[in-house]
């Protein structure tokens, strides 16, 4: 009885290996081995972009701010957190305000 759970373990480990590759250096990985970047877009040099998000739970926001570089350094960022419901539109308007709050703070022109 013991051996055939050990084999039913065993059958679903392969089963997991061959569907996500683990362990399977002969076919290509789900997850690449490096991340890649390819949503943020360099701004012009001596330029800084600032980039939000906003996430809208049941009667919460949360707004994500970073201004970058045209190198891609971070130059400053901040975070929000309200508890007051309001619509996808509205809470993207929010975090852009923030971003502008963001760039003030930043002397950024």
């Amino acid at each position: 009885m013991r051996a055939r759970a050990t084999e039913t373990n065993q059958e679903r480990a392969q089963i997991l290996s061959k569907d996500f590759r683990i362990f399977n250096l002969t076919k290509p990985l789900v997850i690449p081995p490096t991340p890649a970047n390819i949503g943020w877009i360099k701004p012009l040099a001596g330029y800084v972009k600032v980039n939000v998000d906003a996430a809208v739970l049941t009667g919460c926001n949360g707004f994500v701010l970073v201004a970058r570089d045209h190198d891609g350094f971070a130059l400053g960022g901040s975070f929000k957190f309200v508890e007051k419901s309001m619509e996808v539109i509205w809470a993207e308007l929010e975090a852009f305000n923030e971003g502008l709050k963001l760039a003030k703070r930043l002397n950024v022109a």
